[in-house]
């Protein structure tokens, strides 16, 4: 399960009506998708399966929440990232800097993915701005996507578009060293999401991060240990942390080398891999569950 169940996927379709165009899609598509396909699809699935995997604690909590017939059959497995690739660099980062002609000394907030109004990319560059000129911070907005032009004039409106910098799109190749180049790694999604990969792997960098608890956002850092939680949309609470971050260094690499070590303990990709090979003998030795 990639996903946060059924209502996750309702509640993100939801939060990312922005215009009378997308809520008239959403009233027509939603309630036939849900009823005659999703809901069936998923319950036909779940019943001839001997395992369902879920890709965070709070994902499988909601599914066996969703579909209590099939509770006993869930299990967590958190995606999985090659830490050997996604760690820190400082000789990448530095290059990625050079790159994008940002300077050593400048402090950079990044923000990666596909720009939907999902993401919260909105609510991240306006908790961007009120943070203010000084230490005069640079936002980096990583990827492409129908919202990106929004964003653009969002940030011509706010006063700040000498302060961001819209990268388009980055290949996972290169995405280590963007991740390297930031300070902080802001993951503001409105989305119920399944799991937040990419927190993970800003994590695997040795990022602090901030982060809308969102789903299964819950499973990446541990909130005042690793990054911070914020509420979703929580402009004035992004703000906080991030400043906080900004401005406390021996906090933000305390943050940093926990993030690093989470990511290792929890998210590597060699442990995804054991725990799947795991789950395949247990149904090999034990069978199908009814």
């Amino acid at each position: 399960m990639q996903g946060f169940g059924l209502r996750g996927e309702i509640s993100s379709a939801w939060r990312d009506i922005d215009s009378l165009r997308s809520f008239l899609g959403f009233a027509g598509l939603y309630p036939w998708r849900f009823f005659f396909s999703y809901l069936p699809w998923s319950y036909k699935t779940m019943r001839g399966s001997d395992r369902i995997v879920a890709v965070s604690d709070e994902s499988a909590a909601e599914t066996r929440k969703e579909f209590p017939l099939f509770a006993d059959k869930v299990r967590t497995v958190y995606n999985g990232i090659d830490t050997s690739v996604f760690r820190p660099d400082r000789d990448d980062g530095a290059a990625a800097r050079a790159r994008l002609g940002i300077s050593p000394e400048r402090r950079v907030i990044l923000m990666s993915g596909t720009a939907t109004r999902q993401k919260g990319f909105r609510e991240g560059m306006a908790a961007f701005a009120a943070l203010g000129p000084a230490p005069e911070p640079l936002l980096v907005i990583a990827g492409d996507g129908p919202e990106l032009p929004v964003l653009k004039r969002r940030a011509k409106e706010l006063g700040i578009s000498s302060r961001v910098l819209f990268t388009g799109a980055v290949s996972n190749q290169s995405m280590p060293a963007l991740y390297n180049s930031a300070d902080v790694y802001l993951n503001p999604t409105l989305r119920a999401e399944g799991f937040g990969i990419v927190v993970a792997e800003a994590m695997a960098c040795g990022k602090p991060c901030v982060v809308s608890f969102s789903g299964g956002t819950g499973s990446t850092i541990t909130g005042g240990e690793s990054g911070f939680f914020v509420p979703p949309g929580g402009i004035r609470e992004m703000t906080e942390k991030m400043s906080l971050l900004l401005k406390d260094g021996e906090l933000a690499e305390r943050f940093a080398a926990a993030a690093r070590a989470r990511a290792l303990e929890k998210f590597d990709l060699k442990k995804t891999t054991e725990a799947y090979i795991s789950i395949s003998l247990e149904v090999l030795k034990g069978g199908k569950k009814k």
